[in-house]
């Protein structure tokens, strides 16, 4: 009984971040996207060592919460036109420039 309790007020309580994170709106001030982050780097040091990991670990929290930072901008400044912006464009530069910062570090950097 009091488990059930214990984990309904963990859902109401992360529920906006992680929502927060399925609208690819990433922030330091999120904590379930600083949980991401040090379980990433927690595997990642298994395998790469500190200064490799941790530098992965700091340029993708980088590049998504400039992305976010940027979208923001854009439709602030795109809608005081009057204008729609639709962010999926910058999502997917993101997404790729992760993936190429990935293969960069798993193939390259050895």
């Amino acid at each position: 009984m009091d488990a059930d309790i214990y984990i309904e007020v963990l859902k109401t309580a992360f529920t906006p971040y992680l929502k927060s994170m399925r609208n690819f709106h990433f922030s330091f001030s999120n904590p379930l996207f600083l949980v991401f982050l040090l379980a990433l780097l927690l595997i990642l040091l298994r395998h790469w060592g500190h200064e490799k990991s941790l530098s992965f670990c700091l340029i993708i929290a980088a590049v998504l919460c400039s992305t976010s930072t940027l979208e923001a901008f854009f439709i602030a400044g795109i809608r005081a036109y009057g204008q729609i912006f639709d962010p999926l464009l910058l999502r997917l530069l993101a997404l790729t420039i992760i993936g190429a910062i990935s293969i960069g570090y798993l193939f390259v950097l050895e």
